[in-house]
């Protein structure tokens, strides 16, 4: 990319700081006046994303049975001088910007609470609010710390969770699946009006103990007190044993974060590890009372389609979605089937557009998902970014590359017609989990930069606005490789090196760069941790969940 960027186009994204999309992107108020300091100057802006129409279909089930011991009221919003984090990546828009905590260049271990007070693997993105940090285990626990001593608060356990034995016992699930015990994977969701907390669990059904009691559900809690609003299972009415057009619930994982928008939680199904048996990427809903229609999309396809990225649904300014979908049933010679797409939903789960690259089908049949990265909104009103694992760009000749997409959310263009495609990894590089995205000052002048989780680490991709679009890689991390998704917080981007997912070199180690060149300026070694995870930033440090407990760190 040419240095002369549109520099027009970045000042007018900085200049627009309404509030109009604060609800509906799950912000707290206030997070539009950003302080962010650091080694290199952030300008960094929140703007809402594009607004659209509606069409097409979804579906909806009746209400099971739901339990509502406790009723939920109003509690004390945490403070605006306090950094919150109340879902993945701090807004529906996934960009992953922490906009009010001070420098972080200089840290130290404040406090770590291990393995003998926190029961369970951490796969979620952990929450910051009202002075707690909010975790949540594969033992369907709940926990919540003291954000300045890590001192455990309060837990609560919603569930039993599901065991190997049970979920591999089902039909085509023998040696399937790489978490067990298998519990709350996806990153919670909090109502910062109400202080209600909502998570999705798997859980085996109370008298059972094989794989037909296996199913999900979604929880509301209330954070005051500790105590259970609601609980309802969330498994589309057409389960079954994979005969006949059924699907098997215990072949689907949810792993992706949830998503609130205008009062209506979202929650994303994908499969387990080794794509086996019946599943289908579904996206269902339930208003924040528990109570209602269940909204239920499910891709086309015969089975496989997994929604699973890291981040889960991105949401516009008028509440339209964004999810980006695995490898499908069908390949060459058949009908498209929505694998390896970016699909844009209503809020009542109806498509509204689709993007697939024209190689879906090769796609498809070799395993190389599109969406094992969430879709990203980026800081302005008119472009979604998605990358994914490696493929090539057309047909199945040629370098193998690993690509990332500009699309127009208002419309993502069908079959082959992004805005723009591009190189993101070295050595062809799989993405998984979920990007950041911020307006920084590089040379001088504001920039929209994308911040990519590659197998060699962090890369930084300089997006050029305007009637053609486009993006180049400017910046490789300088050292190690920080391959975990990214965010942005006191003044750098941060990332942990897992280990996994084709990472390579030292793992363990949270890296703090400097957004504008790349440079390792920070570097903390961690206990160990799973992969994709995702630290978190809020009131004054940095959170992470290990395999371990979790570890924070204060300047």
């Amino acid at each position: 990319m040419s240095e002369k960027t549109d520099v027009t186009d970045l000042h007018r994204l900085m200049s627009n700081r309404g509030t109009r999309a604060r609800r509906r992107h799950g912000w707290p108020p206030g997070r539009e006046a950003l302080a962010v300091a650091g080694a290199a100057a952030l300008a960094l802006a929140l703007t809402a994303c594009s607004s659209s129409s509606a069409s097409a279909a979804g579906t909806s089930t009746s209400e099971p049975n739901v339990s509502h011991p406790a009723t939920a009221t109003s509690i004390a919003v945490a403070s605006d001088s306090a950094q919150t984090l109340v879902t993945y990546h701090y807004g529906n828009d996934r960009q992953g910007l922490d906009s009010k905590d001070p420098s972080f260049r200089h840290i130290v271990v404040a406090w770590t609470t291990n393995s003998s007070k926190i029961s369970g693997a951490i796969y979620a993105e952990p929450l910051i609010y009202d002075g707690m940090v909010l975790v949540v285990t594969e033992e369907d626990d709940l926990y919540a710390l003291n954000a300045t001593t890590g001192a455990v608060k309060w837990k609560l356990n919603v569930g039993k969770p599901a065991q190997s034995d049970s979920v591999r016992a089902g039909p085509g699930l023998s040696g399937c699946g790489d978490i067990f015990p298998l519990g709350i994977t996806g990153t919670p969701v909090i109502d910062a009006t109400t202080g209600v907390l909502y998570l999705a669990a798997e859980e085996q059904a109370a008298g059972t103990s094989t794989w037909t009691g296996v199913r999900h559900v979604m929880v509301a809690v209330r954070l005051l007190d500790h105590r259970i609003v609601w609980k309802r299972e969330i498994d589309p009415s057409h389960a079954g044993n994979g005969k006949n057009g059924t699907y098997i619930v215990a072949a689907e994982q949810q792993r992706a974060a949830l998503s609130l928008v205008d009062g209506r939680v979202y929650v994303e199904y994908g499969g387990l590890v080794g794509d086996c048996s019946i599943y289908h990427g579904y996206v269902l809903s339930l208003p924040e009372s528990g109570r209602g229609a269940l909204g239920v999309y499910k891709t086309p396809s015969n089975r496989e389609d997994a929604i699973w990225a890291t981040s889960g649904a991105a949401a516009d300014a008028s509440g339209d979605l964004f999810v980006a979908t695995g490898n499908g049933a069908h390949g060459p010679g058949q009908s498209f089937d929505y694998g390896d797409a970016v699909i844009k939903l209503s809020p009542s789960l109806k498509v509204m557009s689709y993007f697939a690259p024209t190689t879906w089908a090769y796609l498809n049949d070799h395993d190389l998902d599109l969406g094992s990265d969430g879709p990203t909104l980026l800081p302005g009103e008119g472009l979604l970014f998605q990358s994914g694992k490696a493929g090539y760009a057309k047909g199945h000749s040629g370098a193998k590359e690993s690509w990332g997409y500009l699309l127009n959310p208002k419309s993502l263009g069908g079959i082959g017609h992004p805005l723009f495609q591009g190189s993101v990894c070295p050595n062809a590089g799989y993405v998984f989990g979920a990007n950041a995205a911020a307006i920084v000052t590089v040379h001088g002048a504001p920039r929209i930069l994308v911040f990519v989780p590659c197998p060699s680490g962090t890369v930084a991709l300089s997006v050029k606005t305007g009637a053609h679009p486009s993006f180049s890689r400017i910046w490789e991390a300088s050292q190690g490789n920080p391959n975990g998704p990214p965010i942005v917080a006191g003044g750098l981007v941060w990332a942990i090196s897992t280990g996994a997912d084709k990472g390579g070199g030292p793992a363990n180690i949270l890296y703090g760069m400097d957004p504008a060149t790349g440079r390792v300026l920070v570097t903390e070694e961690l206990a160990p941790v799973d992969h994709f995870v995702t630290p978190a930033a809020g009131d004054g440090e940095i959170v992470v969940g290990t395999t371990d407990g979790v570890e924070a760190l204060r300047p």
